[in-house]
């Protein structure tokens, strides 16, 4: 299911945002950024995903990248997060 998505850090700071499609089979995500950002490649912080639906999901720093290029030529990264089963996050500060 596509949700819209923030990237943030430990910190709540919004690193990236886009259109998210969570697996509820696998704890996967696959992000699709508005704006191609290396923020998240240089975060080093837990990094946290915040849906549209108000559920927060911690993400596993192990990622994958993958760089395309759609029908018009134009390159878009998209991300392949896994995110952690379990436990919601306590302490982001956006918003607890």
């Amino acid at each position: 299911m596509s949700h819209q998505c923030r990237v943030l850090n430990g910190d709540g700071e919004l690193i990236a945002s886009g259109v998210g499609d969570v697996s509820e089979e696998r704890p996967e995500i696959t992000f699709r950024p508005a704006i191609d950002t290396y923020l998240i490649d240089k975060t080093s912080a837990p990094l946290f995903m915040e849906l549209d639906d108000g559920r927060r999901l911690e993400l596993e720093r192990k990622y994958m990248r993958f760089r395309l290029y759609d029908a018009d030529g134009e390159r878009r990264e998209i991300y392949r997060f896994r995110y952690v089963v379990g436990e919601q996050p306590h302490s982001i500060a956006s918003g607890q």
